[in-house]
Order: structure tokens, then sequence, then C-alpha cells
């Protein structure tokens, strides 16, 4: 493959990534067109014992997406048809978009959290499931057309990359065995309900996907299993207990799902939970005009606003609040159908 001078030094090549590189693992800084996210996409390539390759993550599924991977691919010395194993971290298109094309090119399994299987695979909620979806919602405050809308960010999401057929399971606990050394599958539900790290406590690291990122707050994305409303995970109540999980770790280097590794991650833990203080003491403030529903927190300004600005909005906004409620700062009341919050 000719490589693309605009997609050059796709190889990490920082302290951290150097530290990982003699573990056998090559990070690829893989563009990506959504700025949300903190960055390029990180897809890291694993030595197997067997001289394959084992993949943690893999981008989006765009052709450019895709060029960029091959490219990586090539800078590393490496071929996609090498690779025998696709980890998946968790279900969101920026991670697991290129899974088919890379799977379907070197007939590579894919395992996944059962968490976030039905994002990943060709899985569809049944009509029963999405009504219930539906009510939810609406008991948040949204209005029947911006429901609708919402529904159709699917469809986008298919243009960034298509899902696999079948995923296997990846499991809280596991040891995954690489060329030089083994690692340990933690679950940490908080970001999506499914999202797993791969810690390496013989060499005093961890593949943290999105769990962590320096000076990003990572979004606990709005998830509504089969159960609807019933049985929902409450994401920060949740990241907080799986930031107590990796708090305890000895860590000398993370490897994140966006940018480049980085070190102290007791400090970035200490950081983000400033920033969701200050959060929750926002809103809290902005509650003290009157119970509000979370569509009219996230509705700040007014003014129409892209789908999936609203929905990263609105995910905060909830899980905030459900943190919120966990901490005693504020209640719901339901009125009219809808719920509203206040100061408790």
């Amino acid at each position: 493959m000719i490589g693309d001078p605009e997609l050059a030094n796709l190889v990490g090549a920082t302290p951290g990534d150097l530290a990982a590189r003699a573990l056998g693992i090559v990070r690829l800084a893989i563009p990506i067109p959504l700025s949300q996210t903190g960055g390029p996409a990180s897809v890291y390539l694993i030595d197997n014992a067997d001289g394959s390759l084992s993949l943690f993550d893999t981008a989006l599924g765009t052709t450019e997406s895709l060029r960029a991977l091959e490219q990586g691919f090539t800078e590393a010395g490496r071929r996609v048809e090498e690779v025998t194993r696709i980890l998946v971290s968790h279900g969101h298109v920026d991670h697991f978009g290129g899974a088919r094309q890379v799977a379907g090119r070197s007939g590579a399994r894919v395992f996944v959290h059962p968490a976030d299987a039905s994002k990943v695979t060709r899985f569809v909620w049944s009509e029963a499931v999405r009504e219930r979806h539906r009510r939810y919602l609406r008991r948040m405050g949204l209005p029947e057309a911006t429901i609708v809308d919402l529904e159709g960010m699917e469809e986008t999401n298919e243009l960034l990359g298509e899902r696999v057929e079948a995923a296997e399971p990846l499991l809280e606990g596991e040891r995954i065995a690489f060329a030089r050394f083994e690692a340990e599958v933690m679950h940490l539900p908080g970001h999506t309900a499914g999202l797993v790290g791969l810690h390496v406590p013989a060499h005093r690291l961890m593949l943290s996907s999105d769990f962590l990122l320096p000076g990003v707050t990572p979004n606990p994305m709005l998830e509504l299993g089969e159960g609807g409303e019933e049985g929902k995970l409450r994401s920060l109540d949740a990241y907080f207990e799986s930031s107590r999980r990796v708090e305890a770790l000895e860590l000398d280097w993370m490897l994140p799902g966006h940018g480049e590794p980085f070190a102290d991650h007791r400090a970035v833990l200490a950081w983000l939970e400033r920033a969701r203080a200050r959060r929750r003491a926002e809103l809290l403030e902005r509650l003290r005009g009157g119970p509000r529903t979370a569509f009219e927190l996230a509705r700040v300004g007014g003014g129409r606003v892209r789908r999936l600005q609203l929905f990263m909005s609105l995910s905060e906004i909830i899980g905030t609040l459900e943190r919120m409620e966990t901490l005693g700062t504020v209640r719901r009341v339901e009125r009219e159908g809808c719920y509203r919050f206040e100061p408790a």
C-alpha cells in the first residue's frame, strides 16, 4: 500500500508508548471526525505468542478510518491479515466500527462484554422494548418529535461502522495470555454498561479505553436495557464504584482510548471527581429556581440542537441527577407524566 503523507506517524512514540512496546503493544492513533471523543482513536496491536496479533479496539469502519488503520499496520511492520483476536473495549462505534472489516479479512474472532454485545452485534430491539424506551424519555420531558429524532441516531452509527454478526463474551476476571504478558479483564461500567479494561499487574500497566481520559470527563451515556426504566444502569453511580477499583491499582501507565499514554491515574481520577462535584453544584443552583425536567436542563439556550449533542447532554444531565439522588441533594417528583427534579 502506498502511504498517505497526511496520515504519517500513526504509530505512537511517547515514553508511555515505548514502555508498552517493550511488552509487544503498539498504539496507532487513528484520526476520526468526532470532536466530542477527545481526539484520534487509539487502536492497540498486541503480539500473541504464536506470532499473530490481537487488537484492542479498531476505530471506525469508514473508508478514511480503515485506510488510516491499514497504513498504521504498515508503519508498524504488520498486516491486517495477522489479526486473530479483536477485543472490543466497549460498544461505541469509534471503538468497534472497523471490527467487521478487519475480521472479514483476517478471520479474527471478536470479543466484547455481554452488557455491550447488543451495541456491537446485529441485534435488534423488539418494538415492545423500544416503546419502553420511549416511555422513559417522555418521563424525562422529551417531546415526541425529539424522541423520533434520537431514534434516528442508529442509522448514523451504521454509516460509521457496521456491526458484526456475532461476538464472544469478554468477562470480568478473565485472564488473557499474550506473547509477553498476561492481562486480567476488568469490567468498569459507567461510560457504558459493558466497558472493559485490560489490567497488566506484573508490569503496572492498564489498557483503559474511555474509562479515564486526562482533561476529558467521559460521558456517562444513557442506557436502557430490555427492561427500559426498570433495571436501568445508574451510570455515574456505576462509574464511582469502578473508579474506586481503579484508584486502588498500582500503575505506572494508562493506555487510553484517545490520546497518549499517561501516568498518575489517581491524580486524573481526583481531577475528574472535582469536575463532577462542580457540575453537581451548578445543577443544584439551577434547580433552586424551580423544578426542572432533564430535557429542560439539557436545552440551555433554546434553538435546535444536533441530536448527538442533545443525546450526550441528556446523558450527562440524567447521570448527574441520578448521582445527586444517591448523595441526597436532589429528589424527583412525577407530575403530569414527567419526572421533575428539585433540591432535596
